[in-house]
């Protein structure tokens, strides 16, 4: 679901932190893959102002203000899904894409999920499908994402973690050979073959015989 549209943003979007009433707030561009660049912007958050004008999006705070979701960027020239995690009770704009913590299917973690959407995998297929620079609720649901158990989840997970604990403290940070572990336990999950690989990833580091011996 789309972030907030304040309909003026002039009035609720500040550099200041005034009261408990402002929350930390990022747009789109704030968001890459595996991490978020906070401008120090707040966002005022008074819903019921927000009404006043016609064409609002405010949500409400349980939208935002829960254990875990994932945010991605809702307009990407480049197509490329950039989507990362939040577990900070963070706010979000309307260039934002924000799972929805209660209609989220717990079978899978948001973080087996992030490693998925950031992957080489998705990333070739969704500019297949899709090509236009919005990215909306209706294409991200499409996605299809691999049935996995519980011990192949937590393999991604625990690179995703790592990635994720790297770019908090250095967001520029290179965690290439990480998201290329993400990557082979993804090519596997959707039952690609190696030669299906090199379509996606042309300069893998791969070879064949590591691929096919698992």
């Amino acid at each position: 679901m789309r972030g907030i549209k304040t309909s003026d943003d002039r009035r609720f979007i500040s550099t200041e932190c005034v009261n408990s009433e402002y929350k930390k707030v990022y747009r789109g561009r704030n968001i890459k893959a595996y991490s978020m660049n906070w401008a120090h912007e707040y966002i005022w958050y008074r819903p019921d102002l927000m009404r006043e004008k016609v064409g609002c999006l405010p949500h409400s705070k349980e939208y935002f203000e829960v254990p875990e979701k994932l945010i991605t960027q809702r307009v990407n020239s480049s197509m490329q899904l950039l989507v990362t995690y939040d577990d900070k009770q963070n706010y979000f704009l309307d260039t934002t894409n924000v799972s929805n913590y209660k209609t989220w299917n717990k079978h899978f973690s948001l973080k087996y999920i992030c490693g998925i959407l950031n992957s080489k995998v998705v990333n070739y297929w969704y500019p297949h499908k899709y090509r236009m620079p919005t990215i909306g609720g209706y294409e991200l649901s499409s996605i299809p994402i691999p049935e996995a158990s519980r011990s192949q989840q937590q393999e991604i997970i625990d690179l995703v973690d790592c990635i994720l604990s790297m770019k908090e403290v250095d967001s520029m940070i290179d965690t290439s050979s990480l998201e290329a572990g993400i990557n082979r336990y993804v090519y596997h999950l959707y039952g690609l073959t190696y030669n299906e690989v090199l379509i996606i990833d042309p300069e893998t580091p791969i070879t064949r015989e590591e691929y096919e011996s698992k």
